[in-house]
């Protein structure tokens, strides 16, 4: 699990770096796209990309901002 402050100052730059969106809005490659941006800005670098925005969209229920989506992706990568 990652650490609570290093969470915090992740969740605020995905709020910097991502558009104002949501995900229901979106299309599936449009949000992988968005998501494999804001990783590369932040110099995130996935060990399992697919899997890891799977879960959290499956955890989000596909709806929400895309920010939180990073997050949650970034959060679940293991």
């Amino acid at each position: 699990m990652k650490p609570v402050h290093e969470s915090e100052i992740v969740l605020a730059r995905f709020e910097e770096v991502c558009p104002s969106t949501r995900i229901e809005h979106m299309f599936l490659d449009d949000i992988m796209e968005s998501v494999h941006i804001a990783f590369e800005i932040i110099g995130y670098k996935p060990r399992k990309f697919q899997l890891c925005v799977d879960k959290a969209l499956a955890k989000m229920n596909r709806t929400g901002e895309l920010y939180r989506l990073c997050y949650n992706a970034w959060r679940l990568d293991e």
